[in-house]
């Protein structure tokens, strides 16, 4: 069984977090309900700064998660109550099923019972979408696990809030394929990340419709911001947070990080300098269709 979550000081607390989702590997919640608890354990923090001299970080934490649990359950029995019985079994008895429940309906109100709220792996799921139909869906669908290795690292990060979720789901998945074209391609150390559309091109081809259908809002600022928020995450701050014991996503992730060798990475700044300009919106030219002349 997962360890109940330890106290912090506050509930952004990345020790926090990483309890959190060890408990939703152990509790089988899915990614989108580990963003979303994440989301409501942050704005508690944001909204009530009093709430940790009534209730235990940790006893927050759970609360969080299973309210997001019931609100992404997709069967007809969302309102089952003897979930809670769970919940408490996995923490080992720490918490009594009364004070889950005590802590859940507190939580619930002080969220006002808005339980929707956009994460970046909705947005993820989105950017898939679009992406479907498009070049070599092989390698898309190889880059998948990448991609929910990165949105799953920000919410380690008190500051991911900082960056759009929409945005750090595209980053997340442009650099998956970028990552992936180059394991595939066996150039993982290489800095030569082409221009054309050959193979040293083929991720933008792979990228060119979800770049298209998604990206038409992106700035410039927002761009950069995010997009080095990120590099600093998987290159830098990453191994910091192992170092400090942080392993839950490590073992969500094992199969992915043992395909991805970390220590293999391209150069952060070639990677950078050709994300960039695939982040923005496309040139009016290339968003028009084809001129169709009639016989």
């Amino acid at each position: 069984a997962a360890a109940a979550p330890a106290d912090a000081s506050s509930l952004a607390d990345s020790h926090l977090v990483d309890a959190l989702i060890a408990l939703a590997g152990e509790l089988g919640v899915g990614d989108i309900g580990l963003h979303l608890a994440v989301s409501y354990l942050r704005e508690l923090g944001a909204c009530d700064k009093e709430i940790l001299q009534k209730h235990q970080s940790g006893l927050l934490a759970l609360a969080c998660l299973k309210l997001a649990d019931a609100f992404d359950e997709h069967s007809q029995e969302y309102y089952m109550r003897e979930k809670v019985s769970g919940y408490s079994r996995v923490v080992q008895g720490r918490w009594s099923t009364s004070s889950i429940l005590a802590a859940e309906k507190e939580v619930a109100a002080l969220l006002q019972f808005r339980f929707h709220r956009p994460t970046a792996v909705w947005f993820l799921r989105s950017c898939l979408h679009f992406g479907s139909s498009g070049y070599n869906t092989s390698t898309l669908a190889a880059a998948i696990d990448v991609s929910r290795f990165l949105v799953d690292l920000g919410l380690l990060d008190p500051k991911s809030d900082e960056h759009p979720p929409n945005l750090r789901a595209q980053i997340a998945l442009l650099l998956a394929i970028r990552l992936e074209c180059a394991l595939e391609d066996g150039s993982e150390q290489t800095s030569d990340v082409g221009t054309g559309e050959g193979r040293e091109g083929r991720w933008r081809l792979i990228w060119r419709p979800i770049r298209r259908n998604t990206c038409c809002s992106n700035e410039r600022a927002g761009v950069v911001a995010c997009l080095a928020w990120t590099c600093h995450l998987l290159y830098a701050q990453h191994d910091k947070w192992i170092r400090s014991g942080l392993g839950a996503l490590e073992r969500k992730h094992a199969r992915c990080l043992r395909r991805l060798a970390l220590g293999n990475l391209p150069p952060v700044e070639v990677l950078e300098q050709s994300l960039i300009e695939e982040l923005l919106p496309l040139p009016a030219m290339t968003l028009r269709s084809p001129q169709v002349t009639k016989p």
